[in-house]
This record gives structure tokens, C-alpha cells and sequence, in this order.
């Protein structure tokens, strides 16, 4: 039985996803890898056969109906979400997996990371332990969580019709079901790019980031 799906989404990554999947192929838990490549026209293609991965091609799409593509298809009991530009720690897996085993009462396990910046300088960022206050004032999940499939399906999966926010409006849906538990450590990377989808749609981001506060306000 598989306890672990990993979902990505992918878009023209050839430059970014043989590292995400390198660090993937590593992990000392074993995992379903799920790709959702939404319609490439670079190497994308060529670089994911090299793998042992699930990978259904579509039409360009957007992030959040990819995810939900590949949740639909994960056969696992926790979703580990991995951008194609992201990569994490070998351990990663393996300790949000074993944190939510540990806590039946979590919907969602989250941990450090470090932010790779374009000229190549790097941000360590420690998460703070899980409240409803901190939750509801920050970005408090960060890149790369793991979650309960069913928790998030018993919602009706993220919001399609965001552009940006969609994790965070399903964070908010899902902390009325569970708490979140902090797992100490950097073990995700995320690759902060002036063209990636936070950067490129910033005035989008926070329009949606408003109707999100509102929303569970």
C-alpha cells in the first residue's frame, strides 16, 4: 500500500525538474511520484521519461487544476507537493510522514526551507510552531507541505478559479478540520524566480490574498 504521493505540476521546466526528481529519486521514504505535465513544448517531456514516475500529459492548464489532476490519481494517504523548481531534503518525506503518523489529529505537516534567490544568495527560514493567530497573519506553510488526501478531498480539492492562492485558501479550508504540525529542520528548497508564478502575478496574488483573509475571516 503506498503511503506517500508526491504531486507536481509542469509547465517548460527542463531547466529546473531533473533536480527536483533527482532529489526525489533520494528520499529514504519510498513515494508514488505523480507528474501533471500541462502541456510542454520544451525537453519537459523528454527529461521525465529518465524516471520512474506516473506522468499524464495535457493541454496548457492552470497550477491548481493540475493539482487537482494529480491528486485524483495519487493512490497514497498523504500528498508531499513539489513545484518542478523545488527540491527537498532527503528526509523530507519520511519526516512529515512519520509526524503525521504520530499525530492522527493533523491535517498537514510543514517544515523550514531555504529561499534560493536569482543572484544566488540564500534565506534560511524557521517556521514558527502552528497557531490559529499566526496562521491566519503569514504565510505559515510554506513550499512543500504534506497533507491528508482525504481532508483535502473532503473539501472538493483547491480552487480553481485562483491564479496564485490556491494553497493557501485550501490551508485555511482544511485547519478547520485539523491542526498543522511543525516538523523542525530546512528540508525544502524553493527557488524564489522573478518569472515563477508568485513573482510574475503579484498584483493577482494579492487581490486573491484579500478574498482569502475575508473569506475566513
Amino acid at each position: 500500500m503506498t503511503k506517500v504521493s508526491v504531486v507536481m505540476s509542469a509547465w517548460n521546466a527542463a531547466p529546473w525538474i531533473a533536480n527536483a526528481l533527482n532529489h526525489l529519486a533520494a528520499q529514504t521514504q519510498p513515494a508514488e511520484i505523480i507528474i501533471v505535465d500541462s502541456g510542454s513544448t520544451d525537453q519537459t517531456p523528454d527529461i521525465i521519461a529518465l524516471y520512474k514516475v506516473s506522468c499524464v500529459r495535457t493541454h496548457r492548464e492552470a497550477l491548481y487544476t493540475a493539482w487537482n489532476r494529480g491528486l485524483r490519481l495519487a493512490t497514497g494517504d498523504y500528498i508531499f507537493v513539489n513545484n518542478c523548481d523545488d527540491w527537498a531534503e532527503p528526509t523530507a518525506i519520511a519526516r512529515m510522514a512519520e509526524a503525521l503518523d504520530k499525530h492522527p489529529e493533523a491535517v498537514l505537516a510543514y517544515c523550514d526551507m531555504v529561499v534560493h534567490h536569482e543572484d544566488g544568495h540564500t534565506d534560511n527560514i524557521i517556521r514558527p510552531e502552528y497557531d490559529q493567530y499566526t496562521f491566519r497573519q503569514t504565510c505559515l506553510v510554506g513550499c512543500s507541505p504534506m497533507f491528508r488526501k482525504q481532508a483535502v478531498l473532503d473539501v472538493g480539492g483547491f480552487d480553481e478559479s485562483l491564479v496564485v492562492s490556491g494553497d493557501q485558501d485550501m490551508w485555511c479550508k482544511i485547519s478547520e478540520r485539523g491542526t498543522f504540525i511543525h516538523v523542525p529542520g530546512l528540508l525544502s528548497h524553493y527557488s524564489l524566480r522573478t518569472r515563477g508564478l508568485e513573482y510574475a502575478n503579484r498584483a493577482t496574488q494579492l487581490k486573491e490574498d484579500n478574498v482569502i483573509r475575508k473569506r475566513y475571516a
